[in-house]
C-alpha cells in the first residue's frame, strides 16, 4: 500500500481574516510498513539522543517533562505513519480523580491550538467518562459545536471541559484544569451530525485512520484556536447547536474567553511555550520530550546560540528556499514530511517509479542538504539546513522504520500561497522551541508568536 498526500486547502473565509484558523497537519498516511517504513537516506544506525548542548537539561520523571514517541502510530503493524510524534494523555471529568481516561497515540502538533480527541477513543478508555463532561454553552438548551478546518481536512465535535494532566511525572506533574476541548464525533444528538457549511470545507477527519491518532494535542503559536477573528465575526468555526440534526446548529461568534485554549497556555505555571526535542537518525523508532515551558525552570532553558524567528499574525514568516521565495512558512510537528516546492534551483521530482511512485513523496537523483534562510518580523532571520532524501533509497535502505529524517513531499503551497512547511522531518536532531504569541521567555530577543531551533 502507498499514500498519497494529506494537502487539503480549506476555503474557511476566503482567505479573508485576520488570522485564519487553518490549522496545519499534513500526514502521508495508510503507509504499509514494508512499502513506507523507510529511513533517513544511507543511515541505518540507531537514533542518537541529542547532546546536551542542543538539548533542554529536563529528563523523564520532572513534571514539566512530557515523553513523546515515534513509532508509526497504533496501526504501525499494517499502515504506519512515518515520522508522526505522538503522546499519551489523561483526561478527568473536573475535578475527579478517578473518573478518568489514559488517551494513546495522541498526535503533538506545534502547527495547531487546542486538545481534540476523539470520541471513539474516549469510550474505548472509560466508557462512563464522556457522559460526565460538562458540556459548553451559550444559551439555555443550547451545546457548543467546533468546526475546525486544517490543511489536511476538517475535524467537528462538540467542546466540553476535562482536567488535563500532561503524561509527566506518572500523570502527577502539570495539569490544566477546567479545559475546554473539542470532542470529535461527540455523540450528544445536538451535535452528532456535521453542519453542512463544516463539511463543504474539506474532507472529514472524524477517525483515527482520517486524523492520524486518536486525537491532536496543538501547542502552537497562539492561546485560543480562532482568536480575535471568532470573537467578531460568526466564522463556520464554532456553532450554538440546539436540537437534533444537522440543521440545528449556527454558526456563532465566541469570545476569546470562551474559546478552545492552548493546553499549555492554559496551565497555572510553565505555560509560555513548549520546547520538543528528539534525537538524529534513522530508527524504527524514537523517543524524546515535549518539556512545558521555557526558561521557567532550570531544566528548560532555549539551548544556546538557538535561531531565533519571530512569525507575522498568522504564525507565518518568509523562507527563501532553493531559488523560491515563500511567503506563507512555518515550523509544523504535525506535517509527516518536510512540504516544498518541486521546482527551483535544484529539481526535486516526486517519485516516479518504485513503491512510492504517485504518492507525492520526492525522489531527487541523491540525497542533498538545502539552505532556508528565513525572515520575520522584528528584524528576526535565520537558516536552517533541510535534508531532502530520496524516498525511495530511503525505504530500500532501511525497511520498517517509522523514523525517516529527510523524507520530504510535493506541497509548496498553502492554498494559493508558495510556502515552506517544516515538518517532522526536520524534529530530528534539533530543539524546537514554540514561544506563544504576547510571553516572553530567556533567549528569545522577541515576544511571541516564534519559534527557536538549534542548528
Amino acid at each position: 500500500m502507498t499514500t498519497t498526500p494529506k494537502r487539503v486547502p480549506v476555503a474557511c473565509g476566503a482567505g479573508a481574516w485576520t488570522r485564519l484558523p487553518q490549522w496545519s497537519f499534513a500526514f502521508l498516511l495508510a503507509c504499509a510498513v514494508a512499502a513506507c517504513g523507510g529511513g533517513g537516506g544511507t543511515s541505518g544506525t540507531p537514533a542518537a539522543n541529542p547532546s546536551s548542548s542542543t538539548a533542554p537539561s529536563a529528563v523523564a520523571g520532572d513534571a514539566n517533562a512530557v515523553p513523546i514517541y515515534v513509532d508509526g502510530g497504533a496501526s504501525a503493524s499494517t499502515s504506519a505513519i512515518p515520522n508522526a510524534i505522538f503522546t499519551d494523555i489523561e483526561i478527568c471529568a473536573p475535578g475527579s480523580s478517578s473518573n478518568c481516561a489514559i488517551i494513546h497515540h495522541v498526535l503533538v502538533d506545534t502547527g495547531s491550538v487546542g486538545l481534540r480527541l476523539l470520541a471513539s477513543a474516549v469510550n474505548t478508555a472509560n466508557a462512563a467518562l464522556l457522559g460526565a463532561l460538562p458540556q459548553a454553552s451559550t444559551a439555555a438548551g443550547s451545546v457548543v459545536g467546533e468546526c475546525l478546518p486544517f490543511v489536511s481536512g476538517v475535524a467537528w465535535g462538540g467542546v466540553r471541559l476535562v482536567d488535563l494532566h500532561w503524561a509527566s511525572a506518572g500523570y502527577n506533574g502539570n495539569a490544566a484544569l477546567n479545559l475546554p476541548i473539542q470532542v470529535i464525533g461527540d455523540t450528544d444528538p445536538r451535535v452528532a451530525a456535521t453542519p453542512s457549511s463544516c463539511t463543504g470545507q474539506g474532507t472529514p477527519l472524524q477517525s483515527a485512520s482520517t486524523l492520524g491518532g486518536n486525537g491532536v494535542v496543538g501547542i502552537g503559536l497562539f492561546a485560543q484556536d480562532c482568536g480575535a477573528t471568532c470573537a467578531q465575526v460568526a466564522a463556520p468555526i464554532y456553532y450554538q447547536c440546539a436540537g437534533a440534526g444537522a440543521g440545528s446548529c449556527s454558526a456563532i461568534a465566541m469570545p476569546v474567553a470562551q474559546q478552545i485554549p492552548n493546553p499549555v497556555s492554559a496551565m497555572a505555571s510553565d505555560n509560555n511555550g513548549s520546547l520538543i526535542s528528539l534525537p538524529a537518525g534513522a530508527a524504527p523508532q524514537a523517543s524524546g520530550l515535549l518539556v512545558l515551558g521555557i526558561g521557567t525552570r532550570a531544566n528548560n532553558a532555549l539551548p544556546s546560540a538557538s535561531a531565533v524567528l519571530q512569525t507575522d499574525a498568522g504564525g507565518y514568516f518568509t523562507a527563501s528556499f532553493n531559488g523560491n521565495t515563500l511567503p506563507r512558512s512555518f515550523i509544523d510537528s504535525g506535517s509527516s514530511a518536510n512540504f516544498m516546492p518541486t521546482t527551483g534551483t535544484v529539481s526535486l521530482p516526486a517519485c516516479a517509479s518504485g513503491s512510492l511512485a504517485g504518492t507525492g513523496y520526492l525522489c531527487p537523483a541523491s540525497s542533498l542538504t538545502l539552505t532556508a534562510t528565513s525572515t520575520g518580523p522584528s528584524a528576526t532571520s535565520a537558516t536552517a539546513n533541510v535534508l531532502v532524501v530520496n524516498a525511495n533509497s530511503a525505504v530500500a535502505a532501511n525497511p520498517g522504520y517509522n523514523v525517516i529524517p529527510g523524507l520530504a513531499a510535493d506541497g509548496g503551497r498553502l492554498g494559493s500561497n508558495p510556502t515552506l512547511d517544516l515538518g517532522a522531518s526536520f524534529f530530528f536532531g534539533h530543539t524546537i522551541a514554540t514561544l506563544i504569541e504576547n510571553q516572553s521567555a530567556p533567549g528569545f530577543s522577541v515576544n511571541g508568536p516564534a519559534f527557536g531551533y538549534t542548528q
